[in-house]
């Protein structure tokens, strides 16, 4: 048969007329080709046409009959008026065009271009051409990609079993860079590191340094969550370590705690551990006081203070204090010293924090607490104005 432009590798096969069904008993018949509806055949039972969908209805390649059963002795048969839509391969050197259409069961194809929306299983997947969308589980993407299920959304799979190096990681990664003057070079990454083969590893977040070029890798990983819950900076293994990295470690009873650490190459004196700050402003901090030590610093510098006094009577104020010993409530088998921190408040008040008897709006205790330091001033006047009345007693 002649054809106008590229013949198609297989077409509509052609297919009898008439299907005799003589012999067959029962109110159920199958044919040898599906229909679309019952209009499309024309069933006779002893050479007498039954009425369509009254006398019987069809399914695809099944008939059914309304009320009556067929015998053996019954002379039965079909006239084809038309026949469902049937299969063709198209030839795979060839393009499929279509502006309109919808496809059902399995598609597959090497390449291909798409122009419009797409739509797969209605909200199985959704591209929406006028803005640039792809949706996953909606139809009604309101991002770039949006993914929507009643469990996990989206899941990234590398199958590659690395240790706990880095290699073989299952990455999202993020460029807004110009390609133009920088390359267009994936600059940082979200990953998962696997640890062990059956499970484990952790979440680890990655970072070009500045200047570089080239996509990220494994070696510009800047911090990870390991499988036990710790978050782990500048390194991959928690905490004590010649390494400048910080921990959080949170995996196990008494060992819920922070690390932070200075490598033996930086200086050894001065160098911060943690500060605070108010207003813009540094107002304390922890630093490095030497290979051994540390200092806990609190503002103190003489230019941010005013109305200083050296001459103020600290032995009676000291006498107003009242130490004493106890135990805690939640410690009975342990006394110390100390002090009662409301007995405080009247004589030192900043040293102490929150209100006698407080509570909160659910009627639960807000404790006060005491920084014991901040009664140091007040000792040492009182030293000295002691030794200045021992000093006078000695010379009378």
């Amino acid at each position: 048969m002649p054809y106008i432009g590229n013949q198609s590798a297989t077409g509509f096969s052609k297919i009898p007329a008439k299907q005799d069904f003589t012999g067959a008993t029962g109110s159920s018949l199958t044919l040898n080709h599906a229909v679309a509806s019952a209009e499309g055949i024309d069933l006779f039972i002893n050479n007498v046409r039954q009425e369509p969908t009254e006398s019987y209805t069809t399914d695809g390649t099944t008939v059914n009959l309304v009320g009556y059963s067929v015998a053996a002795t019954d002379d039965i048969y079909v006239v084809y008026n038309s026949l469902a839509k049937q299969t063709s391969t198209h030839p795979s050197n060839q393009a499929l065009q279509a502006t309109t259409g919808t496809f059902s069961g399995a598609l597959s194809a090497t390449t291909g271009t798409f122009s419009g929306d797409l739509t797969v299983d209605t909200d199985t997947l959704y591209v929406d051409s006028t803005n640039n969308r792809v949706g996953i589980g909606t139809s009604s993407p309101s991002q770039k990609l949006v993914t929507k299920a009643s469990s996990t959304n989206l899941e990234i799979l590398n199958t590659v079993q690395n240790s706990n190096g880095g290699a073989g990681i299952a990455a999202i990664g993020f460029n807004v860079s110009d390609a133009s003057t920088e390359g267009d070079f994936t600059q940082a990454g979200i990953g998962f590191v696997r640890g062990v083969a059956n499970g484990g590893g952790a979440l680890a977040f990655y970072n070009k340094s500045d200047g570089a070029t080239g996509n990220f890798t494994t070696a510009n990983e800047r911090m990870r969550i390991d499988s036990g819950g710790d978050i782990l900076a500048n390194t991959t293994s928690a905490g004590i370590s010649n390494s400048l990295s910080t921990t959080i470690e949170t995996r196990s009873v008494n060992k819920s705690r922070i690390t932070v650490n200075h490598s033996s190459g930086g200086s050894s004196n001065g160098s911060y551990f943690m500060q605070f700050g108010y207003g813009g402003n540094r107002i304390g901090s922890i630093t490095q006081n030497s290979t051994s030590s540390v200092a806990y610093n609190t503002s103190s510098d003489h230019r941010l203070k005013e109305n200083v006094v050296a001459d103020w009577d600290a032995t009676t104020r000291l006498k107003q204090l009242n130490p004493v010993r106890f135990n805690f409530i939640a410690d009975a088998d342990t006394t110390v010293d100390g002090f009662l921190a409301h007995e405080v408040q009247s004589v030192v008040p900043e040293a102490i924090s929150g209100t006698k008897d407080a509570v909160d709006d659910d009627g639960n205790p807000e404790y006060q607490g005491i920084d014991q330091s901040k009664l140091v001033p007040l000792l040492v006047k009182t030293i000295q104005e002691l030794e200045a009345r021992v000093a006078a007693l000695e010379n009378a």
